[in-house]
């Protein structure tokens, strides 16, 4: 199954030296799931 959306996917631990580089935004993104486990963020 393929659910298409925004995407907020966290990488790391939230720095406050650098936040945006410890989450990644996709607007027109992509989640596959297989069997109710997220498998790729596309």
């Amino acid at each position: 199954m393929i659910i298409r959306g925004r995407v907020l996917h966290f990488l790391e631990q939230p720095n406050t030296d650098n936040p945006e580089g410890s989450y990644e935004y996709i607007e027109e993104g992509a989640l596959v799931i297989n069997e109710g486990r997220i498998l790729e963020i596309i």
